[in-house]
């Protein structure tokens, strides 16, 4: 049986498409294992979906979660306690999210509870905490393909899925608040990281291993195939020996600044590459108005001055140029930065809209997330089948103004 029914079991995507102040987002979500029988989804979802087959779509537009008033209240900043995340020090900052279990004095939220509410305003002693859902106040278009139908052997019961809480989790998080304001993310001052020994030593070894598994890899090919042109001048910041290029994308030169020379030479698509750490020399070898695309791809979390680093991307950048930023989940521990370690995924990808936005050079700021995607067999992913789902991806991109 190819369609998805009540006795089929189903893999679908869900694409949510909206709108912020400052950026227009893309969420994907992959449902594995979707059952019709039992799984909960809104009534209007599940009809549109029973019955489809592979490569069939149903769309539909979800109205606004309205906000809750009694959730917006002012606390006390001897109420907030970071050491539960064993983060000592930490203090709120406007527009940026903390787990609801950092905060005491609210009834039925305990020490343990992740889900996040967002800092609306400081003051000396206090601050204004919001918990309602990060996608309150925000309506969005809803997609759904399904991928792949499966006959279901039999229904043993067991426990239902909420998809739609699944596909929420996280978006909103990467938005700036209602009206625009940015998010204090930190002061501007270089970065801390766990290991602040010279990277050179760090980078002195080629690390010939993948960053991140091949779906997630191809997933972020595809987003630059969206993004780039034959003939174009690229620039691969804090390039690797993967390439994340699209296969016979012909460019007219693609340049790598990295930090270890032989994992460039191994990059099939870099016609030159130059060897240059950012985190000691911030300003890029190239006269202004070079490339015509800036990629920096799973590496913008080991950047102790990242907002420097943009604005010289801004500047190498032709008019129209585009400068994307893309992330995952797995990084090399002792040279993350410890504010990336205390961001939330999806915070993460506000994290990198900040910086682009920051830089007053760009517009027409886009994000996107891809999560729930199989994970391929490949005998170099040391995670394979332990992990089953691939590594998510987000990315951030704009355009040069």
């Amino acid at each position: 049986m190819t369609q998805l029914t009540n006795d089929t079991l189903g893999s679908v995507l869900f694409e949510l498409t909206w709108e912020s102040d400052a950026a227009r987002h893309t969420d994907r979500f992959v449902a594995q294992k979707i059952n019709l029988w039992r799984d909960l989804l809104p009534g209007e979802v599940h009809s549109g979906i029973d019955g489809l087959h592979p490569g069939e779509e149903f769309c539909c537009r979800i109205s606004v979660l309205p906000p809750k008033p009694s959730l917006i209240r002012e606390h006390r900043l001897r109420d907030f306690h970071p050491e539960r995340q064993q983060l000592p020090g930490l203090r709120p900052r406007e527009g940026r999210f903390y787990p609801q279990g950092l905060l005491d004095n609210v009834l039925g939220v305990h020490p343990s509870n992740l889900r996040p509410f967002r800092v609306l305003e400081t003051k000396d002693d206090s601050f204004v905490a919001d918990r309602n859902h990060p996608m309150t106040c925000r309506d969005f278009a809803l997609r759904l393909e399904v991928l792949e139908v499966r006959d279901k052997v039999a229904e043993m019961g067991g426990s239902c899925q909420e998809w739609m809480d699944q596909v929420l989790d996280g978006p909103g998080l990467q938005a700036r608040r209602a009206g625009g304001a940015a998010t204090d993310f930190w002061d501007g001052t270089p970065l801390t990281r766990p290991n602040e020994d010279p990277d050179e030593a760090f980078h002195r070894m080629a690390r010939l291993v993948p960053h991140i598994d091949s779906m997630a890899r191809q997933r972020l090919q595809t987003l630059h195939g969206q993004l780039l042109r034959p003939g174009m001048d690229v620039l691969d910041l804090m390039a690797g020996w993967q390439s994340h290029l699209p296969e016979n994308l012909k460019l007219n030169s693609c340049t790598g600044l990295g930090m270890n020379q032989e994992e460039m030479d191994a990059n099939p698509d870099i016609t030159s590459g130059i060897v240059q750490d950012l985190n000691e020399q911030s300003t890029l070898p190239f006269a202004d108005g070079s490339f015509d695309a800036v990629l920096c791809c799973l590496s913008v979390e080991y950047l102790v001055r990242p907002a420097e680093v943009m604005r010289e991307a801004a500047r190498v950048l032709r008019p129209g140029g585009v400068l994307c930023l893309s992330v995952s989940n797995r990084w090399h521990a002792p040279k993350v930065t410890n504010l990336w370690i205390q961001l939330h995924e999806f915070e993460r990808l506000g994290f990198l809209s900040e910086l682009i936005l920051g830089t007053e050079a760009f517009r027409n700021l886009q994000t996107l997330s891809e999560r729930g995607w199989s994970r391929p067999f490949d005998e170099r992913d040391r995670y394979y089948p332990v992990l089953q789902n691939a590594d998510p991806l987000y990315a951030a991109w704009a355009e040069l103004a």
